[in-house]
């Protein structure tokens, strides 16, 4: 990245747009504390959570890292006021997939989420 502070910025105005794959490299922004940004997981796993249910699929993956890491987000898979297994736009098998596949070597109960 040539310039970061001008990437968060097009990442920003695209999230803002709506763009989820925008709101998910906002989101790696915020966690890498890159572009001016401070670092804040917690920001972060609330933009993943936002592209995720929104359809990008590595916004998923980004977001059931956080839970299971417990970074920015508990490690209760939900912990972010939501059930991670549901969202718009058919991205709740995204979810479960990437969520299952983190829980299955020795996190929570992923049966347990109902």
């Amino acid at each position: 990245m040539r310039d970061p502070v001008k990437a968060v910025q097009l990442y920003r105005k695209a999230c803002d747009a709506g763009d989820p794959i925008g709101c998910s490299y906002l989101g790696r922004a915020h966690a890498d504390g890159v572009g001016g940004l401070a670092r804040d997981p917690a920001k972060a796993a609330q933009l993943y959570a936002s592209a995720c249910d929104a359809g990008s699929g590595s916004a998923c993956s980004l977001l059931a890292e956080a839970c299971r890491s417990g970074t920015g987000v508990g490690r209760d898979i939900t912990a972010r006021g939501g059930t991670p297994l549901s969202g718009g736009s058919g991205t709740g098998q995204f979810r479960f997939s990437a969520l299952s596949s983190d829980y299955s070597d020795g996190g929570p109960d992923i049966m347990a989420v109902n």
